[in-house]
């Protein structure tokens, strides 16, 4: 006695409804659209590993310089990396970090009690310790900015940026571009 199976189409190893089939359309194309970006030499592609933005990728121009505002991403060379302090390494390590410009050359930084001012605009404060307990040294620029520096922050309260003295101002030399979040 033969048993009728039920007509089900399958695609591979899902059923091929319409949800699936536009799911697998926008999965290569945005893979398509990654490999393509990260194959020009014009930009370039970070994901966001950290809480302090809630974009999940970047696309950076390696072309373009960011004003106010940008999202920029730059060099971070980690001197408090183990490896760094152990001298197992001989330079620090060097992250991409993706931080949003609130400063650029002529503006003016300010603090009080480890809160840091922007022309007059407070962008945050310098907490004493991180998440992990390590103490954190509050940068100590005040002043102008100068030709061919950033000052960059993220709003969110475990932002590592222009605030602390590891980071500080950022220099254009070791900029990557303007960052556009997706």
């Amino acid at each position: 006695m033969d048993v009728m199976q039920p007509k089900v189409k399958y695609f591979l190893w899902c059923k091929l409804t319409r949800t699936n089939l536009i799911l697998l359309v926008v999965g290569l194309v945005f893979v398509l659209a990654a490999l393509l970006v990260r194959t020009n030499p014009k930009y370039d592609i970070h994901w966001n590993i950290s809480e302090s933005i809630k974009a999940t990728f970047f696309i950076v121009d390696k072309a373009a310089l960011p004003n106010r505002g940008d999202f920029v991403a730059f060099n971070y060379y980690d001197i408090t990396a183990e490896a760094y302090k152990l001298g197992i390494m001989d330079t620090p390590p060097k992250v991409v970090f993706i931080k949003q410009v609130v400063g650029v050359a002529g503006d003016v930084v300010s603090q009080k009690n480890r809160e840091f001012f922007v022309n007059g605009r407070s962008v945050g404060v310098a907490k004493v310790k991180s998440k992990q307990g390590r103490p954190l040294k509050a940068n100590e620029f005040e002043g102008v900015i100068p030709l061919g520096f950033y000052y960059v922050y993220t709003p969110h309260k475990d932002s590592y940026d222009s605030r602390y003295a590891d980071v500080g101002l950022i220099p254009v030399k070791e900029v990557k571009g303007k960052a556009y979040a997706y």
